[in-house]
């Protein structure tokens, strides 16, 4: 398989050569949007690397956002030696989850994307570009909005809890407003290529993460520990509390 080029002046630049920072959560840091500048749409997509020091407890790297009874966690409540990664939703009397254990310590990639505006409601997630199994159940109509604008977001732990993950992150991506998906429901292949090297390395999204889709995202968080917290997406700053560090990449 051709490895993706794109051309920047004269110079091409192999994107699958990219090398990617990541900063450490040491269970104290939060970043978080108070009021994310967003689209609120039937769709949602998100990507980001992630490696956590333990699997126990609720906290989640994203969480987004709580108060829309919207959530997008790759870290959630386990028991035993184990964490989940995935993806759950929960509007209009429905909800979905798609999940995977994964064991901690080594870094992970989690690519998700949903569709509300088709009935059923569509989404697809996957964890070291495998995809995750669904369990949905559905009491109401699945035909909504994925409300995201003027809601807060949290990086790092769940705004309904005070605990916070301890663990690495890693180019962190989310575009509400856009859908991944083909017309099967799944991510092609191709599309996760934008994403996720074949060797499951880190590819470089673009300055402002807008060259998996042609546009900025909401949300972009790349590099170190000096320049994490600072969003090249669209969708405004993020506070944080806590300590934010340096750590070595995916």
């Amino acid at each position: 398989m051709p490895m993706p080029v794109i051309m920047m002046g004269s110079i091409a630049l192999d994107r699958t050569r990219f090398v990617a920072e990541a900063v450490h959560f040491d269970g104290s840091t939060r970043l978080v949007n108070a009021a994310l500048a967003s689209v609120d749409g039937p769709q949602a997509a998100f990507s980001l690397f992630f490696r956590t020091d333990d699997g126990d407890g609720w906290p989640a790297f994203v969480v987004a956002p709580a108060e829309s009874f919207l959530q997008a966690a790759v870290l959630s409540a386990t028991e035993g030696p184990h964490a989940v990664a995935g993806f759950g939703v929960d509007i209009n009397n429905f909800a979905a989850t798609s999940g995977t254990p994964f064991s901690p310590g080594s870094w992970h990639h989690f690519l998700a994307s949903a569709d509300a505006s088709s009935d059923p409601f569509v989404m697809a997630a996957y964890l070291d570009d495998v995809l995750c199994p669904e369990d949905v159940i559905i009491t109401g109509a699945p035909i909504g909005t994925l409300p995201f604008n003027g809601l807060p977001l949290a990086v790092g732990t769940d705004l309904s809890f005070p605990g916070g993950v301890i663990g690495d992150l890693a180019e962190m991506w989310i575009a509400p407003g856009v859908s991944l998906l083909d017309e099967g429901g799944n991510v092609p292949e191709a599309t996760r290529r934008k994403f996720i090297s074949p060797r499951g390395k880190p590819v470089y999204l673009g300055a402002h993460g807008e060259l998996p889709t042609g546009i900025r995202p909401a949300v972009f968080l790349s590099g170190n520990a000096s320049r994490f917290g600072v969003n090249r997406g669209t969708g405004g700053d993020f506070g944080r509390t806590g300590t934010l560090t340096t750590a070595v990449g995916p």
